[in-house]
């Protein structure tokens, strides 16, 4: 494998403020996807959300990106003392939290709130989210968990073994399940595995997490805009297949939308090396990096408490499902700000700082205090 360029950092942070920003809109947008078929909002939801659907793979990519390539994750101790502990506890607090919310907007719309909801989440709890976005912890936690091992084989591994690895994932976990989505009942048993092939550990957002880090140490050049041209060509391919499935059924149908199907692989492949080669040898702006800078550190936790004001939007006021695009901008900026807002106030507090973000006080401290600049140049 070849060494990491040297604005990989910058184009990862650049990459996460992008899938958080993606994430929000993808929440803001499902409401009226459901409901506003044919529609010109629906439309342009559909067509912005099939973009977005990189969103969920790149978070992952990212992940695999940063862990696998430091030399950190090499420690046992290090990952289970500090590195887990700093998404699980957010991830538990936040669940709590979503408990909490949903009690308090029972209580405000039908005038008691819903023990009874309540128990079932928190005893649920082990294998449902308590809210729905939260299902991006189940997968993300145990490969927090492997990393240390993850990285040991990628390390150690030639690059043909990746690269095997990478292939077995694609073919397995994304290219049949796409052709299966895609014939008809009847036929679906010849490309269908049984169970007990037992190849779970290169399957779902595991690939992800290893192809990101293939992604990020490959010293390839890429051509831009035959890169641009395939981000074009499969958000097209993405939107115009949503609305040809949802047509027929009369439902809306995300089959083409599937995070590890393979029309998102190749989007997210395409989204990674775009930013990557747009970012090799050059530096983003004052204000992109000033901004980038400043959402970067915040969009774990942006992630974690955006789909609360969804909800709050939905159910206490007209503004979603969304009835026009504008209306629907405007709610995507509410929302996106409310809950920057949120997290950037307890990020200045010192007893929930970390376990809201994930983050230690003093590191939050020392990074608003130091240049944009320097804020933009991200962690491993």
């Amino acid at each position: 494998m070849e060494g990491v360029q040297p604005g990989r950092i910058q184009y990862l942070d650049v990459l996460r403020v992008l899938s958080m920003l993606s994430v929000v809109f993808l929440h803001t947008a499902a409401g009226s996807l459901r409901t506003a078929y044919g529609s010109s909002v629906w439309h342009f939801a559909n067509a912005l959300s099939s973009l977005a659907s990189a969103s969920i793979p790149l978070f992952f990519m990212i992940s695999g990106a940063l862990l696998l390539s430091s030399p950190k994750t090499d420690s046992v101790r290090f990952t289970l003392g500090t590195r887990l502990p700093r998404v699980l506890l957010p991830f538990i607090a936040w669940s709590l939290i979503a408990v909490a919310y949903y009690l308090f907007i029972g209580w405000k719309i039908s005038g008691s709130p819903d023990w009874g909801m309540a128990t079932e989440k928190l005893k649920n709890f082990p294998s449902t989210p308590t809210a729905i976005h939260l299902w991006f912890m189940y997968p993300l936690i145990p490969l927090y968990l492997l990393s240390p091992l993850i990285r040991k084989i990628t390390n150690n591994a030639g690059r043909d073994l990746v690269v095997y690895m990478i292939a077995i994932w694609l073919v397995f976990s994304s290219l049949l399940p796409t052709i299966a989505a895609f014939l008809p009942k009847a036929y679906r048993p010849l490309v269908t595995l049984d169970v007990r092939y037992n190849l779970s550990i290169m399957a779902g957002y595991a690939g992800y997490f290893i192809f990101g880090y293939y992604l990020s140490r490959l010293n390839a050049r890429f051509p831009k805009p035959a890169l641009a041209a395939v981000v074009f060509v499969f958000t097209v391919v993405i939107a115009l297949g949503t609305w040809w499935k949802t047509s027929s059924s009369g439902l809306y149908v995300e089959s083409f939308k599937t995070y590890t199907g393979l029309f998102v692989v190749i989007l997210s492949t395409a989204v990674f090396l775009l930013c990557k080669e747009v970012l090799r040898e050059r530096s983003l702006g004052t204000v992109a990096r000033a901004t980038v800078g400043f959402l970067a550190p915040l969009s774990f936790g942006i992630y974690l408490i955006h789909l609360l004001f969804v909800d709050l939007v939905t159910k206490l006021t007209y503004w979603l499902p969304a009835r026009s695009v504008w209306v629907m901008i405007f709610a995507y900026v509410a929302i996106l700000v409310a809950s920057t807002v949120c997290i950037f106030v307890a990020s200045g507090i010192k007893p929930l700082c970390y376990v809201l973000t994930g983050r230690r006080y003093a590191n939050w401290r020392t990074r608003w205090s130091r240049p944009a600049s320097a804020r933009a140049a991200g962690r491993t």
